[in-house]
């Protein structure tokens, strides 16, 4: 019983960490999340085949199981993938929360 308890601390821990990060970064301009798990990117890239930007940690994962872009389902590669162009910009607006 008192690792249930334990383990129900953390996870509202955790929640209530979640919820004072979500606070903080207050309106998040959609362009900076990832348009498939939407959460905030920190290493955009552009999917070549489809012209999307999403997190690079998102899209190797799903490389990881699947070759193809989940967008447009065209063949796609780790190689293939490019840095975002609004990366910069991305790191600067959101510098002063991070």
């Amino acid at each position: 019983m008192a690792k249930l308890r334990q383990l129900v601390e953390e996870v509202e821990a955790k929640r209530n960490e979640s919820t004072a990060m979500e606070e903080e970064l207050g309106d998040v301009p959609d362009e900076f999340l990832d348009p498939l798990t939407f959460t905030l990117m920190r290493d955009p890239v552009v999917l070549p085949t489809s012209n999307v930007v999403v997190d690079r940690t998102t899209i190797v994962q799903h490389l990881l199981s699947s070759t193809i872009d989940p967008f447009n389902r065209q063949p796609l590669t780790v190689e293939m993938l490019k840095p975002g162009t609004a990366r910069a910009s991305m790191h600067a607006a959101c510098e002063p929360v991070l």
